[in-house]
């Protein structure tokens, strides 16, 4: 994993809410960053051993394109790129460096379709095996001077193949087990809200590096607030505590927060929009 200091210039805004698109976003920009690293030092090795070297520049160029993509937030086209990647720089390859290509340069195309698993669905993903597969048997056609007959592709192609099918045992079962997981979720979130509901109590969750509050709408019921007359910050939050209470408030969250206190737990009174004054009981815990 590359540190996030080093990836936050590649990675566009995505909201915290879209933490699957935000974490293949993130996946996609590592790999591109990684090849990238691992394109140049070979190509410094080749460099240093051979004088004749002939650098293949279409994988900067395609890279580069690929993060582009990735940071004004078009992920999709981008993962597409990347997929396309391997293909594109294997049969370049048979026609820039004539002297050392062989069929079993094909074999590459595996990773291609590893790419694919981790960036695209099944179904985009079986799409691409169809198109590599189509290539490898449509080179001795495309490429007579290096593919002479059927036998030197059977191998490439083979090995083709049996990871399409593993693979797409492999994806099955992990969107299998994703669905089973969300729906395992959501009950329980909705087991949650009608203990929550019977016991007339809220949630709530406040970001401190964002200073964005998050509160249930039955917290927002027990302010007597709404989505429109509430501003999901701490200090709106203050506001609607009793003018008196809020130095208690404020000294016992402070200290909850420098000593990363487990069990944050006050009674303080609120003030609803007509007056009427009500008393509280927050719980909750520090996490960092």
């Amino acid at each position: 994993m590359i540190h996030d200091r080093w990836l936050a210039p590649f990675l566009p805004t995505v909201p915290a809410e879209a933490f699957i698109k935000q974490q293949k976003i993130r996946l996609l920009t590592e790999l591109a960053l990684i090849v990238i690293i691992l394109s140049i030092a070979l190509d410094i090795s080749h460099l240093l051993t051979s004088p004749i070297y002939k650098q293949h520049w279409v994988r900067y160029i395609l890279l580069v394109l690929i993060l582009f993509l990735n940071r004004i937030n078009l992920y999709r086209p981008a993962a597409m790129l990347a997929v396309a990647f391997v293909p594109i720089v294997v049969f370049s390859q048979f026609f820039s460096d004539t002297a050392h290509v062989s069929a079993s340069l094909l074999n590459y195309l595996v990773v291609g379709l590893l790419v694919s698993s981790l960036l695209l669905s099944l179904r985009e993903t079986a799409v691409a095996t169809f198109l590599m597969i189509a290539s490898i048997l449509l080179t001795p056609i495309l490429l007579p001077n290096f593919i002479t007959s059927f036998n030197q592709i059977i191998n490439p192609l083979a090995l083709l193949i049996i990871n399409s099918i593993l693979l797409s045992i492999f994806m099955g079962q992990r969107n299998l087990i994703e669905t089973h997981r969300q729906t395992a979720l959501q009950q329980s979130q909705e087991q949650l809200q009608m203990t929550l509901n019977a016991a007339k109590m809220g949630t709530w969750h406040w970001d401190m590096l964002t200073d964005k509050v998050t509160w249930s709408d039955r917290t927002l019921e027990i302010f007597r607030l709404t989505s429109d007359t509430f501003d999901f910050d701490y200090p709106s939050y203050i506001n609607a505590t009793h003018p008196d209470d809020r130095d208690r408030v404020e000294t016992v969250v402070q200290n909850a927060v420098a000593q990363k206190i487990d069990d944050y737990d006050i009674e303080h009174r609120i003030i609803w929009p007509d007056g009427t004054l009500r008393w509280i009981h927050a719980k909750g815990s520090v996490h960092c």
